[in-house]
Formats: structure tokens, sequence, C-alpha cells
């Protein structure tokens, strides 16, 4: 029998539109996703650029900048600092509190300063490296002393090989390394290395947090940049 009947649904068009709806939570989600760890990337970024300068423990500065990074915990999540080989004293940089550092395997921490720091503020030469410099005769060339001010340093004089060999053996370094005028007259050239400390007291810079915070802007902007080029492909 023939029916005479009419098509009564949607358009092609918009079951289209309907199609590209029932995509959009997915599309939605994956932008979120990729907006965090775009936050992740650059908020690591941020304070390794801008809020690990000046730090207090000028040796390992260096290495804590490195390692600073960020790492996602499944969808939507992660964390932005450092649980790598700076992570036994990451927080007492990064975080807020005053940290009282004490010495596990030596009677003193030798703590650089002076001449053993370079434009940076990192370490030239480590405690053993200085330990290890000798002379021909084989006399270690640092020296321990108390200085003026009450502080025991760690000093490397200027060695200068004499001429004559009675000095030679008495260690190599001839006693016209001094100071011939000055405030200075009469003092042994050198370099201060190290100032010795039974403890010391680090003031955590809050770097992290407050690294976190100023990036609150930023976040925004690239969390919108990111649903608002979702919401096109939609």
């Amino acid at each position: 029998m023939a029916l005479a009947a009419i098509s009564i649904g949607m358009s092609e068009q918009s079951r289209a539109v309907i199609a590209r709806w029932q995509e959009a939570p997915q599309k939605i989600a994956e932008a979120v996703d990729a907006g965090v760890t775009q936050i992740l990337n650059e908020t690591a970024a941020y304070v390794q650029t801008r809020k690990l300068t000046g730090q207090p423990v000028k040796v390992r500065s260096g290495a804590l900048h490195a390692d600073v990074n960020y790492a996602k915990e499944g969808s939507f999540r992660g964390y932005v600092g450092t649980t790598t080989r700076t992570a036994a004293y990451a927080k007492t940089i990064l975080g807020p509190d005053a940290t009282t550092i004490k010495p596990r395997n030596a009677k003193h921490l030798w703590i650089p300063i002076a001449d053993n720091l370079n434009a940076s503020g990192l370490m030239n030469m480590s405690p053993r490296e200085a330990m290890e410099l000798t002379s021909p005769t084989g006399k270690r060339l640092l020296r321990i002393f108390k200085s003026k001010a009450g502080n025991l340093v760690a000093f490397l004089p200027q060695y200068q090989e004499a001429s004559d060999l009675a000095t030679r053996r008495q260690g190599g370094v001839r006693t016209g390394a001094r100071y011939q005028r000055g405030k200075k007259k009469g003092m042994l050239k050198g370099k201060l290395l190290f100032v010795l400390k039974d403890q010391m007291v680090i003031q955590g810079t809050d770097a992290l947090a407050q690294g976190v915070s100023e990036m609150a802007p930023r976040m925004t902007a690239i969390m919108n940049e990111h649903l608002e080029r979702a919401g096109k492909a939609i």
C-alpha cells in the first residue's frame, strides 16, 4: 500500500551540530589538561629564572636551579618543585621557614666566602679540593686559623716556589709572598676560602610559594586560551 508520508526529523546539519556537542566534554577535558601542563611548565621556569637568585646557600643554588621542574599527577594536576638530588635541602631554601644546619660527618660546616665565590655566587673550590693542594714537598698548603673577628677560617696562601733549596724543603712558600705595605703589611698573601661554623641558620626564601602566587594571572590567561581554542573547535 502506498503511503503518503513526510519525513520529520533533524536535518543533516543539525545532526552534525549535536555530534559536535557530544564530543565537547572530551575536548574540554583535553583543553583543561593541556592548560595544566603548560601552567606547570611555565611556573617551574618562572621559579628557576626569577626566584632562584641570591640564595643563602650559594654553593647549592646552582644544582637546585637545575633541579626545579614539574611533573604531572594524572589528569588536571601536577606539582612544581624538586624531588631529585637537591631534595634534602630544597625545602630549606624554597620554603618559608628558618632552618638550623649542623654538620653530619665533620666537626664544622665549611661555608664558601670571599675569594672562593664566583660572580654568580657559586663555589669555586670545594673543601676537599682545597685540602688536597700541596707544595712540591708534599706539605698541605691550606691553613686554618681564627681570625681577628673570632671566626675560624680556611686560608690558602699564595704559593711561590722559592729559589733556595732550604725554603723548598720547608714547604715551598717563601717569605716574599707577603704584603709589603698598607694595612696588610707582613700578612701572608692568599685567598680566604671558607669560614668554619658549628652550625648556621638558613632563612628560607619562600621562593616556591611566591613564584606560584605571582604566576596566578598568567595561569588564568593560559587556561582561558586553551578553553577558548577548544570552544572554537566544537
